[in-house]
């Protein structure tokens, strides 16, 4: 592996009565040694090559015929800017991130709760740009920094995220696929929501909180209550965001459920018990 735009020397074995003939790839420059044993060579900045090609010629003549060879050689370009991190699974709050072996791998996904929230490692100076579709509308997610924010509405949803980190030395992508196997917040994910009374036999009172006590008004257009195996019971829309809302359960079975509840951007979650 040879630094994105450091140089780096190939040596050959010096012969008599033989050229030699440098070529590269795109992605790598020559810096000295055309017609040399030794040839100093760099990648390029700003390149999108994470590997490339140096290519020797050598001719000789013997008894009047040119005799040539051809040597290659298959260089890795460390381009920079490779994404790690981790994330709140059902599991730990620190989880190490999985990205699968290539883009085309289906079967690789890291496991996430409805709410999710990258922690990632990016060198230091560069960009980051988040890209991605998920297996449902209701599914949404957005770019915080250099993290991203996911909110799942069922189990089994998906998310497809690619993260594109740019340093001088190039852009490289980097896959995380998530799939949503709890419907537990995981982390108190902010803001959170007051469910009044919890327990509850017929009614409850549904509002967002900031910091546990400052009511956040007209933030709510939309509540869903799902079962314990994520499938969705009850769906409420509302066409004016409340700022509270009340929510008849008295045909619920009594079990312990969980709400989720919309503001436009983003689902926060949470227990309730119907008595």
């Amino acid at each position: 592996m040879i630094a994105c735009t450091t140089p780096t020397q190939f040596n050959t074995y010096n012969l008599l009565d033989v050229t030699y003939q440098w070529s590269v790839s795109a992605g790598l420059q020559i810096i000295s040694g055309q017609g040399t044993p030794t040839l100093t060579v760099s990648g390029l900045s700003s390149n999108q090559y994470g590997s490339g090609i140096i290519t020797l010629t050598l001719n000789s003549i013997n008894k009047g015929r040119i005799r040539t060879k051809v040597i290659t050689k298959n260089i890795t370009i460390n381009t920079g800017g490779a994404a790690s991190g981790t994330y709140n699974s059902p599991l730990s709050n620190n989880q190490t991130l999985i990205s699968p072996a290539n883009r085309f791998d289906m079967t690789t996904f890291n496991n996430s709760c409805i709410a999710m929230l990258t922690n990632m490692n990016i060198p230091s100076g560069a960009s980051v740009v988040w890209n991605g579709s998920t297996s449902s509308p209701d599914v949404i997610w957005q770019q915080t920094g250099n993290d991203v924010v996911c909110y799942f509405t069922a189990l089994n949803q998906t998310a497809d995220l690619t993260i594109s980190v740019t340093t001088s030395c190039g852009t490289k992508n980097t896959w995380f696929r998530f799939k949503c196997t709890s419907i537990a917040s995981c982390g108190g994910i902010s803001p959170s929501i007051v469910i009044l009374p919890n327990p509850a036999t017929s009614r409850i009172s549904v509002s967002f909180a900031q910091n546990g006590d400052n009511i956040l008004p007209n933030r709510i257009k939309e509540i869903r209550i799902l079962d314990k195996m994520g499938n969705v019971y009850r769906k409420i829309k509302y066409t004016n965001a409340l700022s509270s809302a009340t929510v008849d359960i008295s045909a619920l079975k009594q079990d312990v459920y969980t709400i989720l509840v919309f503001d436009g951007k983003i689902w926060v979650s949470k227990k309730i018990i119907k008595n």
